[in-house]
């Protein structure tokens, strides 16, 4: 159907009863002559006719939506995101039972004293050196000697102690 055809307009004035005499001539002549417009021409009116009384029924009820599985799609998008995050939960857990268990067996240690000096003072061949000791069985102290029991004060274990001696001011004074 060429609908840009000028008689297009003319039916549409008919049909509003806009038209003139000398256009109803103009369309009934041109649906005598040409068999492929009268067709075009009953097809439009017949659509015409179809809408108008489609405008004029009644409105149809409201159609009441099928019932939707709302509940079970949104379950089946969230499905894979919640087996994650379960996973990861059960995850954690068991590496933190697993990291609890051996870190208490891998932290059993036996103590063993490390001998680095003699505490009680008391062997007579431990050195005494100024400054940081620089090695095993040696005491080290810029102003310290060891004494026995002098002044009223006894050692608490054994004989022997260290006396911490006053430092002189020129090395304060140097140190710093």
């Amino acid at each position: 159907m060429n609908t840009t055809d000028p008689r297009f307009e003319i039916i549409r004035r008919c049909r509003d009863g806009e038209a003139s005499k000398e256009e109803l001539a103009q369309l009934e002549a041109s649906l005598r002559e040409d068999t492929d417009f009268r067709q075009a021409y009953v097809s439009y009116m017949n659509l015409d006719v179809a809408l108008s009384a489609v405008a004029k029924a009644e409105p149809l009820p409201a159609v009441t939506p099928a019932p939707s599985h709302s509940r079970r799609s949104i379950w089946v998008t969230w499905r894979p995101l919640t087996a994650a995050a379960a996973g990861l939960a059960i995850g954690l857990f068991s590496a933190s039972v697993v990291f609890g268990f051996v870190a208490q067996r891998v932290g059993v240690v036996k103590k063993v004293p490390l001998v680095v000096y003699d505490p009680g003072l008391e062997n007579t061949e431990t050195k005494l050196v100024r400054g940081v000791p620089k090695g095993v069985e040696q005491w080290g102290a810029d102003s310290a000697t060891v004494v026995t029991a002098e002044n009223g004060v006894q050692p608490l274990e054994g004989r022997r102690m260290f006396r911490l001696e006053p430092i002189p001011l020129e090395k304060n004074v140097k140190n710093l």
